[in-house]
């Protein structure tokens, strides 16, 4: 198997219509070697010498919260998988967060073979793919280790030429370069040149220069509230999206301080617990959104709220939405 995977494109592949953009052929990539090989390099002996963390969330619904002048965008999971009364799993979608101060490329890309395998083993070959286009094109080597260029983008879906009724498979990956505040020091050079760990504000700038020392005088250590044993750096955000149904992301910093107060995740097991305050708004889209209960105290209240923060970029009314009070099963149209 070549390391380019040039035997898995398509003659028939639109590709040069967008560079970030790739299309391979399901029927030479999903072979039986390439499933060998990939399960094979899950299984490897090599592990990174550093401590890591994995989140995995079950997620029921995302929805807009609203309460007074304040929005945020809710995370609504669960604690575990129930299933419903049809028999499917209550979950739809789920977020893996691999939280970890530095990691190799390779160990990354062997994390999330095994996830694939355990989600998604159809799209083993275009995961493959993908991470093996995204270290050879987009891994950059610096004095600080490794790091992916930042911004990154790209996308492989795979297409079954043969009967084009089948539905595509696609992975999308993304690097999101973000600020936050380091403790201690700058890190100095890895031992091992293919780890990835997070730079300082000047390392991020001067890859190839020795910035240590620039870093560690930074004028942002010297704003009023900042401690001697901090500093600014710039880490990466690794996203891996498969199906648009499962997230998987790398990162040092856990998700509620990744997102702040923009977005918030809530167990569904708790927000039950709290009683009937929120109203629950299922519209036609099966978009979520909870709205406070002293908003919709009329019949009036409510059908404003649900048409200004539930319906406005649709031709939907109120009548097209299902109603519940908090978590309640009983639908709540029918007492108004």
């Amino acid at each position: 198997m070549s390391e380019d995977y040039s035997d898995y494109i398509s003659d028939s592949s639109d590709a040069s219509n967008n560079e970030f953009i790739f299309k391979i052929d399901l029927n030479t990539a999903a072979s039986d070697q390439v499933f060998y090989t990939a399960k094979r390099s899950t299984t490897t002996n090599f592990q990174d010498n550093v401590k890591n963390q994995q989140t995995n969330l079950d997620i029921v619904a995302s929805t807009i919260h609203f309460s007074g002048e304040d929005s945020h965008l809710r995370i609504i999971t669960t604690e575990q998988s129930p299933k419903s009364g049809d028999g499917e799993a209550k979950a739809r979608d789920r977020w893996i967060h691999i939280q970890t101060e530095c990691i190799s490329f390779e160990e990354f890309e062997r994390r999330v073979k095994i996830l694939t395998f355990d989600y998604h083993e159809d799209l083993v070959p275009v995961v493959v793919y993908l991470l093996k286009k995204i270290q050879k094109t987009h891994e950059e080597k610096s004095a600080y280790g490794g790091f992916i260029e930042p911004g990154t983008v790209f996308r492989v879906d795979g297409v079954d030429w043969k009967d084009r009724s089948k539905p595509d498979l696609s992975a999308i990956f993304v690097s999101f370069p973000y600020f936050d505040m380091g403790k201690w020091k700058p890190p100095d050079a890895p031992n091992n040149e293919a780890l990835h760990l997070p730079r300082g504000l000047f390392q991020s700038s001067y890859s190839q220069e020795n910035a240590l020392d620039r870093d560690g005088n930074q004028i942002f250590r010297k704003f009023k509230g900042i401690k001697s044993d901090q500093y600014l750096r710039v880490p990466q955000l690794w996203v891996l999206i498969l199906q648009s149904r499962t997230i998987i992301t790398c990162g040092p910093s856990n998700l509620p301080d990744l997102f702040d107060d923009n977005v918030r995740f809530v167990e569904e097991e708790k927000l039950a617990a709290n009683g009937p305050s929120l109203i629950q708004v299922t519209d036609f889209l099966r978009r979520t959104t909870y709205l406070p209960v002293d908003r919709c105290k009329t019949f009036l209240g409510l059908k404003q709220s649900i048409e200004q923060q539930c319906l406005s970029d649709t031709d939907f009314t109120m009548d097209d939405c299902l109603l519940h009070a908090g978590e309640s099963e009983e639908e709540l149209i029918g007492n108004i």
